[in-house]
């Protein structure tokens, strides 16, 4: 592929995705309020899943530094979303979970987020659904693999 070509789709694709993530998350802080940021649901619905983890966990999963998750789990534990536990062993440790407020608040945004993503997943034809979904995946594939090699 021509460079001209290769920087023409190079720019579709940023542009594209911009609009997209910046539209979905207009559409979900919306149906949020101002309770929880886009952000701090995603990291909070993580928590939630895995019962407990720390800010270092976070920060390694969402590939940010560790002060910026702990600014977003600080604003979590400030409206009762989540408590913090110190480890028995190692008081440097500090565990996270979500308090019941917040499982039930994150059940209730999963919910809402679910119903705006249904909205457009519904309209597209089953086979047009899967090959985006394949192909998103075999994005999320490569990217991982370039992370992978930049960590090593």
């Amino acid at each position: 592929m021509d460079t001209k070509a290769l920087e023409t789709l190079i720019r579709r694709y940023e542009q594209i995705t911009l609009d997209i993530n910046l539209k979905i998350r207009l559409l979900i802080q919306k149906e949020f309020g101002e309770e929880l940021t886009g952000d701090q649901h995603i990291i909070a619905r993580y928590i939630m899943e895995h019962d407990k983890c720390t800010n270092t966990e976070l920060a390694k999963v969402f590939y940010v530094k560790k002060s910026a998750i702990t600014a977003m789990t600080t604003r979590l534990f400030n409206k009762g979303m989540i408590k913090r536990r110190r480890d028995n062993k190692d008081r440097r440790i500090v565990y996270l979970s979500l308090t019941q407020e917040g499982r039930e608040f994150i059940t209730t945004c999963d919910q809402k987020a679910m119903a705006i993503v249904a909205e457009f997943i519904d309209r597209f034809e089953g086979t047009e659904i899967e090959q985006f979904f394949q192909t998103y995946e075999k994005l999320n594939n490569i990217l991982t693999l370039k992370l992978g090699k930049l960590e090593e």
